[in-house]
């Protein structure tokens, strides 16, 4: 182990066997009522307990990150547009 303890021998000889990732998508109508919101004044923020990179994918595909408007040339977020506290 890394801090120096004997591993178990259930824990040796060990084969990964594979790594599985899932997504939860967004519902279809997520992204329109989001530009609904925008037309009709009203500023839209999320706040969420998943990681930086997580939440600005997500922010991407709902539309409350504007790729024109909040992202640089080559798809990267400004500073300021998208923070973890």
């Amino acid at each position: 182990n890394t801090d120096g303890s004997p591993a178990f021998a259930c824990e040796t000889g060990l084969t990964l066997l594979g790594i599985v990732g899932i997504e939860d998508p967004l519902r279809p109508e997520v992204a329109p009522a989001i530009q609904r919101c925008y037309k009709a004044g009203i500023d839209v923020r999320m706040v969420t307990g998943d990681n930086l990179a997580t939440a600005i994918a997500i922010a991407k595909g709902a539309g409350i990150l504007n790729l024109e408007l909040h992202c640089d040339k080559e798809g990267n977020v400004l500073p300021k547009r998208a923070m973890e506290g």
